[in-house]
């Protein structure tokens, strides 16, 4: 159901953005109104990028998973890097 709203709103890129708002507002029940969606970040969320920042932020398991959200490849990568212990 709320992926019909997203394509009806994403088929009209010219809109503003007060409007892709309302819309949802007004068409979504509340506890559907969480529309983000993570087509883009879904390459961050496997279990090994999830484990790195548990351990490296001190972050619980639902914490790591917004935290990955905001982070980007390159701030992956140095914490990877960081955290490396070495051996083969």
């Amino acid at each position: 159901m709320k992926t019909i709203h997203i394509y009806l709103v994403n088929s009209r890129p010219s809109c503003d953005d007060k409007l892709q708002f309302d819309y949802y507002l007004h068409s979504l029940r509340k506890g559907n109104r969480n529309i983000q969606t993570r087509t883009g970040k879904q390459s961050y969320l496997d279990d090994n990028n999830l484990e790195l920042v548990k351990e490296y932020y001190g972050f619980s398991t639902s914490k790591a998973k917004t935290a990955l959200e905001i982070l980007t490849d390159d701030e992956l990568e140095s914490i990877r890097k960081r955290l490396f212990k070495g051996g083969v």
